[in-house]
């Protein structure tokens, strides 16, 4: 089984002098922001192309996300969540993507995807990376229900 952990973190940008807190998200230890960068590295060969100083996507701000809770939930008008932003915090420029789905005992993510990397990509000329490799994660109801408690969000 898959451990999760949401923690609120200050977000800094020093060059925009920007500061707010954002939610970062750990999988099994690891950050979800390292994991989906490297897997678009790998993807796209940018490993040396690019300022590894300089992330491209920032955690949910809970401040500027009401829902916050039932989107970690999968309670979405959407058929998926929003689990990670770009920099720019706009959902539809550079989001991670999943499907979450709840049973008694599991809370599954599934089917990642991106806006911008995403299938959709083709249609303005882009190439989709695959994110297969990321996920599916198949969490411990109760063990994903307490870690997003501790988050302090209103139910």
């Amino acid at each position: 089984m898959d451990t999760i952990q949401f923690f609120i973190v200050e977000y800094i940008d020093k060059e925009f002098e920007i500061h707010h807190p954002e939610t970062d998200i750990s999988i099994n230890g690891r950050s979800l922001i390292d994991v989906v960068q490297e897997i678009e590295h790998a993807a796209l060969n940018l490993q040396n192309e690019r300022d590894s100083c300089r992330r491209s996507y920032a955690g949910l701000n809970p401040a500027w996300r009401p829902n916050l809770r039932n989107e970690l939930l999968g309670n979405t008008r959407e058929p998926y969540s929003v689990v990670l932003t770009c920099t720019c915090y706009e959902d539809w420029c550079k989001s991670v993507l999943t499907k979450i789905a709840i049973d008694a005992q599991t809370i599954t993510w599934r089917d990642f995807t991106s806006v911008l990397y995403g299938e959709e990509s083709r249609s303005w000329g882009g190439v989709p990376i695959d994110y297969s490799a990321l996920g599916p994660f198949v969490f411990d109801r109760r063990q994903y229900l307490e870690a997003l408690d501790a988050l302090g969000l209103d139910k």
